[in-house]
């Protein structure tokens, strides 16, 4: 028998819709007065651009990045140009960012449980697939994301 490891976000569940969630609910935590989650429900160049920019990070923190350029309205089209706007970010707001996002997924999470599962949806054929290889393989989930998300 063979073991399969699998990352979760982007290979078993499209996650997202509740990074994006998260992200803005973290955003306007820590700058009630923006309006960008106004305008990203209103506007889907908005949206579009939220899921251009989400790919150049990896870390949390860079969800706050992605929404710092959209309150901002810059354009930031490459991984360069993102690099050089994120290193001129205070790193003690990144870390801040870092660590509210994480709370802003805990409360949901416990709060909304159904809500934010309902916000993570495994893609189209994923389960049937491994249910029907299961006898022969092993499966695990190597993965960045929280160990209490996962479970």
């Amino acid at each position: 028998m063979s073991v399969i490891a699998f990352d979760f976000d982007g290979v078993l569940v499209d996650s997202s819709p509740e990074i994006r969630h998260t992200a803005l609910v973290t955003w306007s935590s820590l700058r009630p007065g923006s309006d960008l989650q106004a305008r990203w429900q209103a506007d889907p160049e908005v949206r579009r651009r939220m899921d251009d920019l989400i790919p150049l990070g990896n870390r949390a923190e860079d969800f706050g990045v992605a929404c710092r350029i959209l309150d901002e309205n810059l354009t930031i089209a490459t991984q360069s140009a993102y690099d050089a706007f994120k290193s001129a970010i205070d790193s003690d707001w990144l870390e801040r960012y870092h660590r509210a996002f994480y709370d802003s997924r805990a409360a949901l999470r416990e709060q909304d449980p159904r809500g934010w599962t309902a916000l993570q949806q495994t893609y189209p054929g994923v389960l049937d697939a491994l249910r029907r290889h299961r006898a022969r393989h092993t499966y695990a989930i190597a993965t960045a994301k929280d160990a209490a998300s996962v479970r």
